[in-house]
């Protein structure tokens, strides 16, 4: 993946997270999906009173992306200030089922690691879906 295009990646995702709602873990999550088309879509952690009913940052750009008709992606990244914020089980499992040959970003601060999605989620290869 082109180093310009990751730091646009990355700059969404950083974005993104200025609109967190996350007053229980003090920590704002963006994430940024780059569509086939070349647009991005975005999404942030969202922490209400029912902690049960939390939304990570990733999530939340997989349900806007797939609300607008977006399911076919050519990266993502998950950025975070200070910690490394690695897909949730619900987040791999939409990799698993949209993306699963992507480069995933994890970037912290202005500095990122790059994955293949099979190393992150190792079993994706033998994920079933509804249409199998």
């Amino acid at each position: 993946m082109q180093q310009e295009l990751i730091l646009d990646l990355i700059a969404h995702a950083r974005d993104c997270a200025d609109n967190a709602f996350c007053p229980y873990s003090g920590v704002p999550v963006g994430a940024a999906l780059l569509a086939l088309d070349g647009t991005f879509i975005g999404g942030c952690n969202i922490e209400p009173n029912d902690r049960t009913a939390y939304i990570g940052a990733l999530h939340a750009a997989f349900m806007s992306a797939i609300s607008q008709g977006v399911t076919e992606f050519q990266a993502l990244c998950i950025w975070s200030e200070k910690n490394p914020q690695y897909p949730s089980g619900i987040e791999q499992s939409l990799i698993a089922q949209f993306a699963p040959d992507m480069p995933v970003i994890i970037a912290m601060g202005d500095n990122y690691i790059q994955h293949a999605a099979h190393e992150l989620i190792p079993q994706i290869r033998g994920v079933q879906t509804y249409d199998d």
